[in-house]
């Protein structure tokens, strides 16, 4: 299954075209940036927008900062639509070491049939994480709603991880999506932390 990095901060990217994404993770002890530097308690929500509609057999994007959190994004998701499957991953978020994961807050803004999503974290971004999927974390994507799930015991990290979403369901493939079986779709996240600013205490 494929994974894709859309959090903010890390290393610099080596994209072309100076592409925001795919993201760089940093190591597992390094100190954090972007938006791991917010204050204690505070979560950096990230709209994550498939942009665009379905429209006389074609993936229509609109293409512009309205598409979703940034035309970066947009450009990156329209990308990689056509090849998504099940079981496929988004690390959306940087958590830095020495934080406290309590819950996660979640938003479905664009809601299309047949799509659903899980959660999960991310032990460290080193070469072999442990991966632990998030205890009764399903997100209803064909259904706007709004949630929280509440881990039952909070999560330390030693070391720099990641929040993670899983794609668990998608529409049914056919001649007029099969390239943008996602287009419409958005998804609000925040991980709501107790953490140092800047990586450290």
């Amino acid at each position: 299954m494929a994974n894709f990095s859309v959090f903010l901060g890390g290393l610099r990217s080596t994209n072309s075209n100076l592409a925001m994404f795919p993201s760089f993770p940093p190591d597992p002890t390094s100190p954090m940036g972007g938006d791991a530097r917010s204050p204690e308690g505070a979560a950096k929500m990230r709209h994550l927008a498939w942009p665009g509609s379905i429209a006389a057999n074609n993936c229509v994007s609109c293409g512009g900062y309205g598409c979703g959190e940034s035309r970066a994004l947009a450009a990156f998701c329209s990308q990689i639509t056509a090849s998504l499957a099940v079981g496929d991953t988004f690390d959306t978020h940087i958590i830095p070491l020495g934080s406290v994961l309590t819950r996660v807050y979640w938003r479905v803004d664009g809601a299309v049939t047949g799509l659903s999503y899980t959660l999960a974290t991310v032990s460290d971004t080193g070469p072999s994480p442990t991966v632990t999927a998030i205890t009764g974390s399903t997100i209803n994507g064909a259904a706007l709603g709004t949630g929280v799930f509440t881990l039952a015991t909070p999560l330390v990290f030693t070391s720099n991880g990641l929040l993670r979403l899983v794609i668990a369901g998608l529409p049914t493939a056919t001649a007029a999506n099969a390239s943008c079986r996602l287009m419409g779709a958005s998804l609000q996240l925040a991980p709501l932390l107790l953490k140092p600013i800047g990586g450290a205490f």
